[in-house]
């Protein structure tokens, strides 16, 4: 499947519909990688999906995590 945005993927990892292989190669949306990707699924310019499972997947601003 397709994604268009960070939305729509969110909404299908809450849903675990990945198995171990399909998830770790999910699809980014622009931007640069960002420079610690522990817990961080995908990105777009502006912000990333992270997280430790579908329990807690979320989307956040690049610069909240670079904060946290």
């Amino acid at each position: 499947m397709t994604y268009k945005n960070l939305e729509e993927l969110l909404t299908a990892m809450r849903a675990d519909t990945f198995d171990e292989w399909e998830i770790s190669g999910l699809p980014t949306f622009g931007g640069d990688e960002p420079s610690d990707t522990a817990e961080v699924w995908s990105w777009d310019e502006t912000r990333l999906i992270v997280g430790t499972d579908c329990r807690n997947f979320e989307i956040i601003n690049r610069t909240d995590w670079v904060n946290s």
